[in-house]
């Protein structure tokens, strides 16, 4: 026995011997003030205090090693986190590598000076002589590839992956098909279900999504409160329609540019519109972005003419929103070089990278993290949107809504910048009684903490933005709950 202590005690000093101390806690602190202040918003964020999240003192060696922390912050200054035109809780939930429930404090209504919030997260750091220091290594560069050109291994890769995906698709039996046939037919009748006991029903895009984090979290609050609700992920957004046009759910979660067609009876509506769809609120905005590569000399989506744009996307609704910012911007898709290029978002920045277009077009909430990541190890820029392009896309009944991309939303871009944005919406028929629909609504922008439940996109909901203008007809509910006298929002 005493021969095994010895040997594990030997074994034990070995391996601390490799590791290396964590930070203390006034250097953890230091470093997050430093990483606020640069990256964030200066001089809003003090950093009361912050500590590692454990009591070992050392870190495993490794190149990158994160560093779990608590954190006490407080605030310099006013500031509503969940505003449409003001750097947003997600982003700075990003920069400090926390999950949204790891960040108490915030405030639907805005915060005020004083106001602390405590944060759980994690903090990079690079081993360099025994010591570890914050990293702040600067992107490194892409490989040089010609232009217009992606690599032969990773159109391999990408063939590879799509021949996987058929096979899975396939192999797909009819008892899965059952399954999920059978899934779908106990959402609607859990949404029939919670209707007639007096709640609420509503649909979201499926499990995932930016839609679907903010319906579970609606879910959740009303589970607590014992209020029946239902929450239906579907399939398309044709199904979410459906869903509601049979009574099955209150409301649905809607892009509005999505829902301008289906009132219009337009593609992908054709064969089942027109809808009569009704506005009970806008919850959240979805600029337009467009990309270009850091050394693009490009300056405005204006200068697009002659150019391969690409859409990051395969939904119909990000080519329509791609082809009106290219409109708005005096660009027909004949004066391009090519058609738009659809690529799914996942592999639509490596594309970008690579030359296989010159500039790259994402509708998105803020802020993305996709592009935040890709920012992060590739300089990039975002174009401004032109002012007479920006008047043009936003008057009249157009479906889309002036915004500014805040500075330091993404790695890289110091200044803020005019954009345009489609907004997520919640919509309804008429034939929804006006007390079901208020009430959905008092639940959904009054009751829910989105951060706590999880839902970054949800921070931006409330009141204060809910009653912008839509180009759909205001559901009474929604005119009740706004009461007759308030004017909507431009």
């Amino acid at each position: 026995m005493k021969v095994f202590r010895v040997c594990l005690m030997a074994g034990l000093f070995a391996a601390l011997s490799a590791c290396t101390r964590a930070p203390a806690d006034d250097a953890l602190t230091a470093d997050l003030q430093s990483l606020i202040e640069t990256n964030f918003a200066p001089g809003l964020i003090e950093v009361r205090s912050a500590r590692r999240a454990n009591d070992f003192p050392f870190v495993l060696p490794g190149a990158d090693v994160k560093v779990r922390y608590a954190a006490q912050l407080r605030l310099k200054r006013d500031h509503r986190f969940g505003a449409w035109d003001q750097i947003n809780i997600g982003t700075l939930a990003l920069l400090l590598d926390a999950k949204p429930e790891e960040i108490v404090g915030v405030k639907a209504a805005g915060n005020v000076t004083g106001d602390v919030i405590a944060v759980r997260g994690r903090l990079s750091y690079l081993v360099q002589s025994g010591a570890l220091l914050r990293d702040t290594t600067p992107p490194a560069p892409g490989e040089a590839r010609p232009q217009g050109l992606v690599l032969v291994s990773e159109f391999r890769t990408a063939a590879k992956q799509e021949w996987m995906s058929l096979k899975r698709g396939i192999m797909t039996s009819r008892a899965m098909l059952a399954l999920e046939e059978w899934r779908r037919s106990r959402g609607a009748l859990a949404g029939r279900t919670a209707r007639d006991d007096g709640g609420f029903a509503i649909a979201t895009e499926g499990e995932g999504s930016a839609d679907w984090t903010l319906g579970r979290a609606a879910a959740r609050t009303a589970q607590r409160a014992q209020v029946p609700f239902a929450h239906i992920a579907a399939r398309s957004p044709e199904e979410a329609l459906d869903l509601l046009r049979s009574g099955q759910v209150s409301a649905a979660v809607f892009r509005n540019t999505r829902a301008a067609l289906a009132n219009a009876g337009l593609a992908p509506f054709a064969s089942s519109g027109p809808y009569r769809l009704t506005a009970l609120a806008a919850l959240y905005p979805l600029p337009v972005h467009v990309i270009v590569r850091d050394d693009s000399p490009l300056g405005s989506p204006a200068d697009l003419f002659g150019k391969h744009v690409g859409v990051a996307g395969t939904a119909p609704m990000d080519a329509v929103e791609a082809e009106a910012m290219l409109w708005g911007h005096g660009v027909p898709l004949a004066a391009l070089a090519a058609p738009l290029m659809m690529v799914p978002t996942s592999k639509a920045f490596d594309q970008l990278e690579a030359g296989a277009f010159d500039a790259l077009v994402l509708t998105a909430p803020l802020p993305s993290a996709p592009l935040r990541a890709f920012a992060a190890r590739r300089p990039v820029r975002l174009l401004p949107f032109d002012s007479d392009a920006i008047a043009l896309l936003t008057g009249g009944q157009a479906n889309y809504v002036a915004t500014t991309i805040p500075g330091r939303t993404y790695p890289g871009q110091s200044r803020p910048l005019a954009a345009v944005a489609a907004v997520t919406m919640l919509v309804s028929l008429d034939t929804v009684p006006t007390k079901e629909a208020t009430g959905l609504m008092e639940l959904l922008l009054t009751r829910v903490d989105y951060v706590k439940e999880g839902s970054l996109a949800g921070a931006m909901v409330s009141p204060v933005d809910a009653h912008r203008a839509m180009t759909l007809p205001w559901h009474p509910g929604a005119t009740a709950f706004f009461e007759p006298s308030a004017t909507p929002r431009p």
